[in-house]
């Protein structure tokens, strides 16, 4: 009888054992599958955003987006050439829509000082602009989907 119990409670392991390993590849597919997703949506963009400025762009795009002016520079990837359509975006900085001043962010306190809210502000004319709510700490992203729509 021990002996049967114990055959059982092997047996139990070993389903156990089969189980997580079954669990470990179903998990590796899933993310091979994402990744092999990722990868091919990287491919049929064919845009790259860039964290610095690089020294080769071919324009300037300027748009009007949140009450503030971005400037946008477009390049390709290599001397001015455009390599299969591919191509960066970098955007420049945020100015004032008044008088085409970079912007400093500012933090102004709320509520006697408990908490502060972030704005954009004009260091020439002192006025403000309100950051978005719904992008905040994005907004160059968004800016980003919008140069690479109008391309």
């Amino acid at each position: 009888m021990p002996y049967a119990i114990s055959n059982m409670i092997s047996v139990e392991v070993y389903l156990i054992q089969i189980g997580f390993a079954i669990l470990i590849i179903l998990i590796a597919c899933i993310i091979v599958y994402r990744l092999a997703n990722v990868r091919k949506k990287l491919r049929n963009e064919r845009c790259i955003s860039c964290s610095s400025k690089a020294k080769l762009h071919c324009k300037t795009v300027a748009l009007e987006h949140f009450g503030v002016r971005w400037n946008a520079l477009v390049g390709s990837l290599l001397r001015g050439k455009w390599i299969n359509g591919e191509y960066y975006v970098y955007v420049e900085g945020l100015f004032c829509s008044n008088c085409g001043v970079e912007l400093v962010l500012r933090n102004i306190s709320k509520w006697k000082g408990l908490s502060y809210k972030q704005v954009w502000q004009c260091p020439k004319f002192d006025k403000s602009y309100e950051r978005p709510k719904l992008y905040l700490h994005e907004e160059d992203k968004i800016i980003e989907k919008l140069v690479k729509a109008q391309l």
